[in-house]
Protein backbone atom coordinates (compact mmCIF):
# COMPACT_ATOMS: atom_id res chain seq x y z
CA UNK A 1 0.00 0.00 0.00
CA UNK A 2 2.83 2.41 0.69
CA UNK A 3 4.55 1.57 -2.25
CA UNK A 4 1.27 2.68 -4.12
CA UNK A 5 1.41 5.59 -2.56
CA UNK A 6 4.46 6.97 -3.58
CA UNK A 7 3.84 6.12 -7.22
CA UNK A 8 0.62 7.93 -6.48
CA UNK A 9 2.62 10.76 -5.12
CA UNK A 10 5.23 10.68 -8.06
CA UNK A 11 3.03 10.75 -10.55
CA UNK A 12 1.04 14.03 -9.36
CA UNK A 13 4.34 15.41 -8.97
CA UNK A 14 5.58 14.77 -12.25
CA UNK A 15 2.40 16.39 -13.98
CA UNK A 16 2.38 19.23 -11.55
CA UNK A 17 5.89 20.25 -12.85
CA UNK A 18 4.88 19.52 -16.02
CA UNK A 19 1.68 21.33 -16.09
CA UNK A 20 3.22 24.37 -14.46
CA UNK A 21 6.47 24.58 -16.82
CA UNK A 22 4.35 24.44 -19.55
CA UNK A 23 2.23 27.51 -18.18
CA UNK A 24 5.18 29.55 -17.04
CA UNK A 25 6.22 28.80 -20.77
CA UNK A 26 3.88 30.31 -22.78
CA UNK A 27 3.09 33.14 -19.57
CA UNK A 28 6.52 34.21 -20.44
CA UNK A 29 5.87 34.42 -24.04
CA UNK A 30 2.79 35.94 -23.85
CA UNK A 31 4.44 38.88 -21.59
CA UNK A 32 7.64 39.00 -23.87
CA UNK A 33 4.89 39.57 -26.63
CA UNK A 34 3.00 42.00 -24.88
CA UNK A 35 5.85 44.04 -24.29
CA UNK A 36 7.76 43.66 -27.50
CA UNK A 37 5.49 44.03 -29.89
CA UNK A 38 3.22 46.82 -28.08
CA UNK A 39 3.94 49.88 -30.32
CA UNK A 40 3.90 47.89 -33.41
CA UNK A 41 0.30 46.24 -32.72
CA UNK A 42 -0.56 49.47 -31.23
CA UNK A 43 0.58 51.02 -34.40
CA UNK A 44 -1.88 48.89 -36.43
CA UNK A 45 -4.68 49.41 -34.62
CA UNK A 46 -7.72 49.65 -36.90
CA UNK A 47 -9.45 52.62 -34.93
CA UNK A 48 -7.71 54.83 -37.12
CA UNK A 49 -10.10 53.88 -39.91
CA UNK A 50 -13.24 54.32 -37.50
CA UNK A 51 -14.84 58.10 -38.37
CA UNK A 52 -15.99 60.37 -36.17
CA UNK A 53 -19.66 61.55 -35.80
CA UNK A 54 -19.67 65.19 -37.23
CA UNK A 55 -22.36 67.49 -36.72
CA UNK A 56 -24.22 69.09 -39.94
CA UNK A 57 -23.87 72.69 -39.92
CA UNK A 58 -26.54 73.83 -38.47
CA UNK A 59 -26.42 77.31 -36.81
CA UNK A 60 -29.45 75.89 -33.97
CA UNK A 61 -26.72 73.24 -32.72
CA UNK A 62 -23.99 75.66 -33.10
CA UNK A 63 -25.76 77.86 -30.57
CA UNK A 64 -26.38 75.41 -28.35
CA UNK A 65 -22.84 73.81 -28.61
CA UNK A 66 -21.22 77.48 -28.00
CA UNK A 67 -23.38 77.31 -24.04
CA UNK A 68 -21.31 74.29 -23.17
CA UNK A 69 -17.85 75.17 -23.09
CA UNK A 70 -16.24 71.72 -21.58
CA UNK A 71 -18.24 69.96 -24.41
CA UNK A 72 -15.53 71.32 -27.03
CA UNK A 73 -12.48 70.21 -24.50
CA UNK A 74 -13.76 66.57 -23.90
CA UNK A 75 -14.55 66.51 -27.76
CA UNK A 76 -11.16 66.90 -28.69
CA UNK A 77 -9.48 64.96 -25.83
CA UNK A 78 -11.48 61.98 -26.93
CA UNK A 79 -11.01 62.53 -30.77
CA UNK A 80 -7.24 62.68 -30.07
CA UNK A 81 -7.47 59.32 -28.95
CA UNK A 82 -7.92 58.11 -32.09
CA UNK A 83 -4.44 58.81 -33.28
CA UNK A 84 -2.92 56.69 -30.33
CA UNK A 85 0.43 57.49 -28.81
CA UNK A 86 1.62 54.06 -27.39
CA UNK A 87 3.89 55.77 -24.65
CA UNK A 88 1.10 57.85 -22.98
CA UNK A 89 -1.80 56.34 -23.80
CA UNK A 90 -3.02 55.28 -20.34
CA UNK A 91 -2.41 59.51 -19.45
CA UNK A 92 -4.65 61.07 -22.00
CA UNK A 93 -7.74 58.55 -21.40
CA UNK A 94 -7.25 59.66 -17.58
CA UNK A 95 -7.57 63.21 -18.96
CA UNK A 96 -10.48 62.10 -21.31
CA UNK A 97 -12.23 60.55 -17.55
CA UNK A 98 -11.22 63.88 -16.02
CA UNK A 99 -12.63 66.19 -18.50
CA UNK A 100 -15.93 63.82 -19.32
CA UNK A 101 -16.84 63.68 -15.30
CA UNK A 102 -16.44 67.87 -15.95
CA UNK A 103 -18.88 67.44 -18.77
CA UNK A 104 -21.37 65.70 -16.63
CA UNK A 105 -21.00 67.87 -13.63
CA UNK A 106 -21.60 71.31 -15.86
CA UNK A 107 -25.35 72.91 -16.24
CA UNK A 108 -26.40 71.61 -19.48
CA UNK A 109 -28.23 74.22 -22.01
CA UNK A 110 -31.77 73.08 -21.90
CA UNK A 111 -32.33 71.78 -25.59
CA UNK A 112 -30.13 68.85 -24.37
CA UNK A 113 -30.25 68.97 -20.67
CA UNK A 114 -32.21 65.23 -21.60
CA UNK A 115 -31.66 62.12 -19.87
CA UNK A 116 -30.75 60.45 -23.02
CA UNK A 117 -27.44 62.79 -24.01
CA UNK A 118 -26.55 62.64 -20.16
CA UNK A 119 -27.01 58.68 -20.06
CA UNK A 120 -25.38 58.47 -23.19
CA UNK A 121 -22.59 60.14 -22.19
CA UNK A 122 -22.31 58.14 -18.89
CA UNK A 123 -21.74 54.78 -21.58
CA UNK A 124 -18.70 56.81 -23.58
CA UNK A 125 -17.42 57.27 -19.94
CA UNK A 126 -17.74 53.74 -19.07
CA UNK A 127 -15.97 52.52 -22.42
CA UNK A 128 -13.14 55.11 -21.68
CA UNK A 129 -12.39 53.45 -17.93
CA UNK A 130 -12.45 49.83 -19.68
CA UNK A 131 -10.06 51.49 -22.09
CA UNK A 132 -7.92 52.79 -19.32
CA UNK A 133 -7.98 49.36 -17.82
CA UNK A 134 -7.00 47.37 -20.35
CA UNK A 135 -4.04 49.81 -21.36
CA UNK A 136 -2.81 49.46 -17.82
CA UNK A 137 -2.23 45.64 -17.90
CA UNK A 138 -1.29 46.15 -21.84
CA UNK A 139 -3.67 44.06 -23.07
CA UNK A 140 -2.70 45.32 -26.75
CA UNK A 141 -5.57 43.02 -28.21
CA UNK A 142 -8.49 43.74 -25.70
CA UNK A 143 -7.55 47.96 -25.79
CA UNK A 144 -8.12 47.52 -29.30
CA UNK A 145 -11.46 45.72 -29.16
CA UNK A 146 -12.57 48.76 -26.48
CA UNK A 147 -11.40 51.57 -28.11
CA UNK A 148 -13.34 50.44 -31.37
CA UNK A 149 -16.74 50.04 -28.57
CA UNK A 150 -15.26 53.66 -26.75
CA UNK A 151 -15.04 55.31 -30.14
CA UNK A 152 -18.84 53.88 -31.57
CA UNK A 153 -20.53 54.98 -27.76
CA UNK A 154 -18.73 58.68 -28.57
CA UNK A 155 -20.55 58.65 -32.19
CA UNK A 156 -23.48 57.77 -30.68
CA UNK A 157 -23.56 60.56 -28.01
CA UNK A 158 -22.93 63.31 -30.36
CA UNK A 159 -25.68 61.83 -32.64
CA UNK A 160 -28.32 61.94 -30.14
CA UNK A 161 -26.97 65.45 -29.15
CA UNK A 162 -27.76 66.22 -32.77
CA UNK A 163 -30.79 64.73 -33.19
CA UNK A 164 -31.98 66.51 -30.16
CA UNK A 165 -31.68 69.80 -31.51
CA UNK A 166 -32.46 69.58 -34.40
CA UNK A 167 -35.96 68.31 -33.61
CA UNK A 168 -35.96 70.20 -30.95
CA UNK A 169 -40.13 70.39 -30.06
CA UNK A 170 -40.68 67.31 -31.94
CA UNK A 171 -42.29 64.94 -29.34
CA UNK A 172 -43.94 61.55 -30.00
CA UNK A 173 -47.12 62.56 -29.52
CA UNK A 174 -46.83 64.93 -32.67
CA UNK A 175 -46.83 61.45 -34.58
Amino acid sequence: MYYNMNKLFLGFAIIFFINYSCSTNSNKALVSLKRNDSISLLDTLSIKRIKIFQFPNDSKIDSVLINLPDFSSFAKTVENLSSLNPKGLEVFLMDAIIKCDKLLLSKFPKEIDVPPVKSRLKVVKTKILICKYYSSINDILMLEKSMKEMFISYNFFLEIISDTIINEGITIESF
